[in-house]
């Protein structure tokens, strides 16, 4: 009989010790799994701002390009020389 209690014993234990190590594993799984789901989101929040500065970068280019151009604009219409702007 004193066998049967200690194998009956050592089985609960197992299981004991089994169904303790599947909920750590499970806890351990799901933090894994939102950690990945943050990144993720952090991922594609890196994304968008990249877009929306490589079109601010885009968008300012191209008004520097415009300046340059209407600064050239104005300067061939001025006067060159200081005897001219006198007359």
């Amino acid at each position: 009989m004193s066998e049967f209690v200690q194998r009956d014993s050592t089985e609960t234990t197992a299981r004991n010790l089994s169904g303790s190590l599947r909920r750590i594993a499970a806890n351990a799984t799901r933090e894994v799994d939102n950690l990945i789901s943050e990144l993720q989101n952090m991922r594609d929040q890196l994304h968008a701002d990249s877009s929306r500065i490589e079109r601010g970068i885009a968008e300012y280019t191209a008004l520097n390009q415009s300046v340059i151009q209407l600064t050239k604009i104005i300067a061939n219409g001025m006067p060159h020389d200081a005897a001219s702007v006198s007359e």
